[in-house]
C-alpha cells in the first residue's frame, strides 16, 4: 500500500466519541510517523487513526478488491469505506444506524448495549482504558 499511495493526501480523525478533530498528512507519514499503538496515557482526541475520509476515487483501485456480502439491508445502500490504526486503538462508545464491519488483519472488540442502558463514559478516553 506504501508503494502505491505513500503520497496520497489523506485526513486523520480522533479517535474521541464525537472524533471532531481532523488532521491532514499523506499516507507514508500516516504509516511510518503518526500509526502507533495506544498508550494509557493518551487521550481519544489525541489518538489518530485513518478511517471514514477516504476519496472513493483515490482509493476505487483498492476497495474494488474487497468482495461485499451478498446479503443487504432493505431500504439503505453499501458505502464502502476502511480504517488503519495501530494496536489498541479504536473509538470509545458511541452510537450508529446500520452498519456492516469487517476486519481483513487484526481484531476488532464490540461492546453492544441497548441504548437504554447504554454505560456512563467519558468521551475522551480511549477505548484501551
Amino acid at each position: 500500500m506504501l508503494e502505491t499511495w505513500r503520497d496520497v493526501d489523506v485526513t486523520l480523525n480522533s479517535a474521541n466519541t464525537y472524533s471532531y478533530t481532523r488532521v491532514p498528512t499523506t499516507f507514508g507519514k500516516y504509516i511510518e510517523e503518526k500509526m502507533k499503538p495506544q498508550n494509557l496515557e493518551m487521550l481519544g482526541n489525541e489518538t489518530l487513526y485513518l478511517f471514514g475520509d477516504i476519496d472513493q476515487k483515490i482509493w476505487k483501485p483498492l476497495l474494488e478488491k474487497y468482495r461485499q456480502p451478498e446479503w443487504e439491508l432493505p431500504g439503505h445502500s453499501a458505502a464502502l469505506s476502511f480504517g488503519i490504526a495501530g494496536a489498541g486503538t479504536g473509538v470509545p462508545f458511541h452510537f450508529h444506524g446500520p452498519g456492516f464491519a469487517e476486519v481483513i488483519h487484526g481484531s476488532k472488540l464490540w461492546f453492544l448495549y441497548p441504548y437504554e442502558q447504554r454505560p456512563k463514559w467519558n468521551p475522551d478516553k480511549t477505548t484501551l482504558e
